[in-house]
């Protein structure tokens, strides 16, 4: 039987590129804000593995609480895997974001991911072992020029809450990494301009901006035996645009 994985906000984005990538390896379970019915029914037809999509705002941790409590019941799931990759983004220039959207944010990013992590553990720790990796962002890493500080300090914050796990649920058998992408070609690049791409682009060596689908590489490896004695990592995936020392 095949491992499970978690994927959260698999619906669009990074996420579906992460279930394309991963689902001939996995059997998967999505949870989004939207409904991924029709998502799962599509990748299940592609695969011939099992893929099931339930719908909750993770922000809420009771409705994560019942999805995982509907999980835990069915023993058909051997849930190994974890993939972070719900989020919101705010448009608000720095220093102009209001109180509500910092919550808004932080309940979202934050909350909502450790609503899954503390739900994922336990089913985690009955299979065995386990793999958590959390799609942070650059801006996490060194701050970005445009974005609200609600949205960089969330993504700062997933980065040392993924250390903080590696360290905690090492000894049981769980790794847990981060990968922070720079611009990725998705919904949140659509108030870029012709000119912000180009901009990007001649400051980065690789001269691209990611496609989802070189996140959900990385994501695949981070899930795999291949990284088996990794854990506590922060993967940078910005074509080099930010080098860490």
């Amino acid at each position: 039987m095949k491992p499970a994985a978690i994927v959260s906000g698999g619906c669009q984005g990074i996420g579906l590129a992460v279930c394309k990538r991963i689902v001939p390896d996995w059997e998967i379970i999505l949870i989004d804000i939207q409904d991924g019915s029709q998502i799962a029914a599509d990748l299940e037809r592609q695969s011939g593995g099992r893929v099931v999509a339930y719908r909750a705002d993770i922000g809420d941790e009771g409705a994560v609480r019942e999805i995982f409590t509907r999980l835990a019941a069915n023993s058909y799931w051997s849930v190994r895997g974890l993939v972070n990759c719900a989020g919101i983004y705010s448009e608000a220039a720095p220093g102009c974001g209001s109180d509500e959207e910092e919550l808004r944010l932080f309940r979202v990013n934050v909350l909502g991911t450790q609503h899954m992590v503390n739900h994922a553990v336990p089913l985690m720790v009955e299979a065995g072992y386990g793999s958590i990796v959390t799609v942070a962002s650059m801006a996490g890493r060194m701050g970005a020029d445009a974005a609200a500080e609600a949205y960089t300090g969330s993504k700062s914050d997933l980065i040392g809450r993924s250390k903080q796990w590696a360290k905690v649920y090492g000894p049981r058998g769980i790794r847990s990494n981060v990968v922070a992408p720079g611009p990725v070609k998705t919904g949140m690049l659509r108030t870029w301009s012709p000119a912000q791409y180009q901009a990007f682009i001649e400051k980065t060596p690789l001269r691209r901006i990611a496609e989802p689908e070189d996140v959900a590489d990385a994501v695949w490896f981070f899930l795999s035996d291949y990284s088996r004695h990794i854990t506590g990592v922060s993967l940078d995936l910005n074509g080099g645009y930010y080098m860490a020392p």
